[in-house]
């Protein structure tokens, strides 16, 4: 589940969300407008430290014909990447600063079974922009 935290205020006649998690803001004519642009401007991505152990710490989008996520086409949109610990009960995790899609170097999947249906960020190929 993805959970923001938004503050709306009315400005110049609109609606302003700021995010504050990330500082995103979006802007409508109506409170729900200005929440809709913060939820299209955002997405999250996790991995899990088992899955990362197996893959390299990297995270997947959905681009194949069948389902594909609606992000990839906004490359002014940003996302935030998490890293989740399932090794324990505490389930720790680390959230890295967003960034936006433009500014991400994409790859093919490792496991070629997924390629032509995933584009893969991974964090080696990205260290400097995550902040790695």
């Amino acid at each position: 589940m993805n959970f923001y935290t938004v503050v709306l205020r009315q400005s110049s006649g609109y609606w302003v969300g700021l995010c504050l998690e990330n500082g995103i803001v979006g802007q409508g004519d109506t409170q729900e407008d200005a929440v809709n642009k913060l939820k299209d401007a955002i997405a999250s991505k996790t991995q899990t430290k088992s899955s990362a152990d197996k893959f390299g710490l990297s995270w997947t989008f959905q681009c194949g014909k069948q389902r594909k996520d609606t992000i990839l086409d906004q490359p002014e949109s940003w996302v935030c990447f998490v890293q989740c610990d399932d090794s324990n009960t505490q389930y720790n995790c680390i959230v890295y600063p967003p960034i936006q899609i433009e500014e991400i170097k994409f790859g093919k999947p490792k496991l070629l079974k997924l390629r032509g249906e995933k584009l893969v960020v991974y964090a080696e190929e990205n260290q400097r922009k995550l902040g790695i």
